[in-house]
């Protein structure tokens, strides 16, 4: 199977991956915008053949970093998201595994990146943004 965690807002894109690629569909973990309302900042999306692996970030300077040193092709904004907690917005923790399965692991869940962390080889890379939680998620 397919190590990388693929996020979309494209229903399309997500059949698409599903079907043609070999993803594995999971349910949705939060709430972030298709278009930019408000306060929020583009989440960028880059991935990378080589290590088959996506990479989100809101930092536009290590979206370019990616993509000039270390093989990622930009595609753009995955979606728009809070680069700070307001209102009722959730970190949404960025992960990290490195060796020959590279692979950058998104959650909102603390439990679920402990898990990642204590069990399955992942680093910590802080928080990637804050996203809207879905209601008794």
């Amino acid at each position: 199977g397919n190590a990388d965690h693929f996020y979309t807002t494209s229903v399309a894109e997500m059949y698409k991956a599903v079907k043609n690629i070999g993803y594995k569909a999971e349910p949705n973990a939060c709430y972030v915008y298709a278009t930019q309302v408000g306060a929020t900042v583009p989440l960028y999306r880059a991935w990378s053949v080589s290590a088959c692996d996506h990479f989100y970030t809101t930092s536009l300077k290590e979206r370019d970093n990616a993509v000039a040193k270390l093989g990622y092709a930009n595609e753009g904004v995955a979606a728009y998201v809070f680069a700070s907690q307001i209102c009722d917005a959730i970190p949404l923790y960025r992960l990290y595994k490195p060796g020959s399965s590279r692979d950058h692991f998104y959650t909102t869940s603390f439990s679920e990146r402990n898990r990642a962390l204590n069990s399955h080889g992942y680093e910590d890379e802080g928080i990637a943004c804050y996203v809207l939680p879905i209601p008794g998620f």
